[in-house]
């Protein structure tokens, strides 16, 4: 799968990676996000509650660049 979107941000650049890069705000981008946690450099552990319609559950990855 490979999706693709393209934002202009009006923002120094510096700023903007910086905020991407911070796992609190990287938790609050993630929809159904309950915990994240950095493991290590660029490896990350969360928490997500997924649901379809009336199916509900929730899931706990590992994730690493």
């Amino acid at each position: 799968m490979q999706l693709e979107s393209r934002y202009l941000l009006p923002a120094p650049l510096e700023h903007v990676w910086s905020t991407l890069l911070d796992p609190a705000v990287l938790a609050q981008c993630i929809s159904g996000c309950q915990a994240f946690q950095p493991l290590g450099d660029e490896e990350y552990e969360a928490v997500l509650a997924i649901g379809v319609a009336a199916i509900r559950g929730s899931t706990k990855g590992r994730s690493w660049c």
